[in-house]
């Protein structure tokens, strides 16, 4: 019941300033394509920790995402925002984000090659 308690309090608390938290864009590729995610973690941590992908909405790497990882970071997770769309492009209203996200709906493959590039 606990951690339930704390998951969901990932979702409904405002963000905070969390201490001891390292956070930082993460620069990758996929396919000659550069991306930039995400990365949160509890800094001075030993040992190994359980990691979470985090996967925006249609609208991209932006705040409210990169807060979920904050928090989860401050819960022990590594934390990483994915960046499905490349670097740079975050779409600004639902009509280019509409446009964005149906190149990956209509291509499911290219989707999960983004999802999966974060990972490695």
């Amino acid at each position: 019941m606990r951690k339930a308690v704390q998951l969901l309090s990932v979702f409904l608390f405002p963000a905070i300033a969390f201490a001891g938290l390292q956070t930082q864009p993460v620069a990758y590729k996929d396919v000659g394509v550069e991306l930039e995610g995400y990365l949160a973690f509890k800094k001075d941590v030993s040992g190994q920790q359980p990691g979470v992908l985090v996967v925006p909405d249609w609208m991209g790497v932006r705040k409210p995402y990169k807060a979920i990882a904050d928090r989860l970071a401050q819960m022990g997770y590594i934390a990483v925002v994915a960046d499905i769309y490349g670097k740079g492009v975050r779409p600004s209203n639902s009509q280019d984000a509409s446009a964005e996200a149906q190149k990956y709906k209509s291509d499911r493959k290219l989707l999960r090659q983004r999802v999966l590039a974060v990972l490695e």
